[in-house]
């Protein structure tokens, strides 16, 4: 399965309409906006500046895209493998996500989730090793691993509310103290929860709770799901945009 993935690397660039917004976006930092561009178009800058990183080497081609996936996947799998040292059959789990279709195109595509996926179980390992060591340097990687998941992935805010929440629960005694004992922290803390609320918009918050509410008011059914099961193999087979 492996090699099948690596062997992607030598396909030809795979389209789609957000691999398409993040070339323009990276055309209009580099040089400037391709004539059909949107200047004012916005997708989180983690992933933009891997291209504009792999431009400014002069690989910027499908070969290291795919490969640079690849190795976001591969080493994503071998953080899971270290959290969950006690599986019996780790690469049995490993086959079965290597099988899953979301998987299969985004590594052949170049798309955020990728890279969004390996600082995301980076960082919960780094933070997995923090409770086991209690190495301070371990809870600052997670935190930054967790900034690079949400400046690739504005969903990445998930992860770092799930970080400060194990933080809480690991010392909630000793913050209980603390926070008794200094009533400015108390008003700190809830200044920061009333910027995120006030501000969630323009963080990009609002998008994944309207997705979640219109979720639960008109659903998905399952026919829907299949349907766009067939259109991403579309557009990983024939290498043209679910819009055509």
């Amino acid at each position: 399965m492996a090699i099948l993935f690596f062997l992607n690397c030598f396909t030809p660039l795979r389209l789609h309409y957000d691999m398409l917004r993040y070339f323009a976006i990276k055309d209009c930092i580099e040089s400037k906006c391709p004539p059909e561009a949107d200047p004012r178009d916005y997708l989180p800058f983690g992933y933009t500046a891997l291209l504009l990183l792999l431009s400014k080497l002069g690989i910027l081609k499908s070969f290291s895209i795919v490969m640079v996936n690849c190795i976001y996947l591969f080493g994503g799998l071998y953080f899971v493998r270290k959290i969950f040292s006690n599986i019996r059959s780790p690469f049995f789990l490993f086959f079965l996500v290597l099988l899953n279709w979301t998987i299969i195109k985004f590594v052949t595509h170049p798309l955020s989730e990728m890279q969004y996926m390996f600082f995301s179980i980076a960082g919960l390992y780094a933070f997995y090793q923090f409770t086991r060591n209690k190495n301070i340097l371990n809870l600052f990687l997670a935190f930054l691993l967790a900034c690079l998941a949400f400046l690739t992935r504005t969903a990445g805010i998930a992860l770092l509310a799930g970080l400060f929440a194990a933080l809480i629960w690991e010392y909630r005694k000793k913050l209980l103290e603390l926070v008794k004992n200094n009533k400015p922290l108390l008003l700190a803390i809830l200044l920061c929860i009333a910027f995120v609320l006030i501000f969630s918009k323009q963080l990009g918050l609002n998008h994944y709770t309207g997705v979640m509410s219109k979720q639960f008011k008109e659903g998905v059914r399952f026919s829907d799901v299949i349907g766009w099961h067939f259109s991403e193999w579309g557009e990983i087979f024939i290498n043209t945009s679910r819009s055509r």
